[in-house]
């Protein structure tokens, strides 16, 4: 992190509070030199994800072999098909949860080539983890950070069982990144209730359009939030109401 002074940067600020690390300021000059270091934790935490992704890739790859989902032979009878143009296209859009459908489908279509399938399914993982941390991170529970790897070793034991969820597993990818938009829009202080209202209520609409029933998972865990961590138990009612399916 380099900063120097009698200039704005905002961007480097934005990336500085996002990575936590220890900061050492340097002055040459009239030059302000700010270091930023990683912690070893952060550092540890890091090469633990990256070791645990690139076994996650290279188990697909090898031993589970996802073209074997691609080509199915007359067991999986779910796998989509996907065909350019408008009219296909036109299908997905006419209802809730047809555009995460469309998506699933068209990256489906890489499980053909073992390599670039094994990718996706190992970016989707790795997202689903970035995700689940980021809401361990807002209910200050650091000591549950290993939760993160749970939904990705149960995606393996998914994929081992040659099944496919690739639709489903999308849908829940967008609630968690809707969860974490709702995280990170929403005031911290206990004013702007109404803020919070509108706010969740706009992400419903759209996460609803584009997943359908997915956006109960992310109703219910906006509810979870707001009741259990934050103790604003008529914001957590009006988001516990959205998770009941009408």
């Amino acid at each position: 992190m380099v900063d120097f002074s009698g200039f704005h940067l905002p961007a480097l600020r934005f990336f500085e509070r996002i990575f936590c690390g220890i900061r050492v300021v340097l002055e040459i000059g009239g030059l302000k030199i700010g270091i930023r270091k990683w912690e070893s934790q952060d550092v540890g935490g890091l090469i633990r994800s990256l070791i645990f992704f690139i076994g996650f890739y290279l188990y697909l790859l090898l031993d589970v072999d996802l073209r074997l989902i691609y080509n199915g032979a007359g067991e999986i009878l779910n796998f989509p098909a996907f065909f350019r143009g408008w009219a296909f296209f036109q299908e997905f859009i006419s209802r809730p949860g047809g555009l995460v459908q469309y998506t699933a489908a068209f990256l489906s279509q890489l499980f053909y080539i073992g390599w670039a399938g094994a990718l996706v399914a190992t970016l989707q993982a790795w997202l689903i983890c970035v995700f689940v941390g980021y809401f361990l991170k807002a209910i200050n529970c650091p000591r549950l950070r290993w939760v993160r790897f749970v939904p990705p070793i149960l995606l393996l034991v998914i994929y081992t069982q040659y099944t496919y969820r690739f639709v489903t597993i999308t849908a829940f990818l967008v609630a968690l990144l809707f969860v974490c938009l709702y995280l990170r829009i929403i005031p911290k202080g206990l004013r702007l209730g109404w803020f919070r209202v509108v706010v969740f209520l706009v992400l419903s609409v759209i996460l609803y359009y584009l997943a359908g029933p997915a956006y109960l998972l992310f109703a219910l865990l906006c509810a979870i939030y707001e009741m259990l961590f934050k103790g604003r138990w008529l914001m957590g009612c009006i988001c516990d109401y959205g998770s009941f399916p009408v």
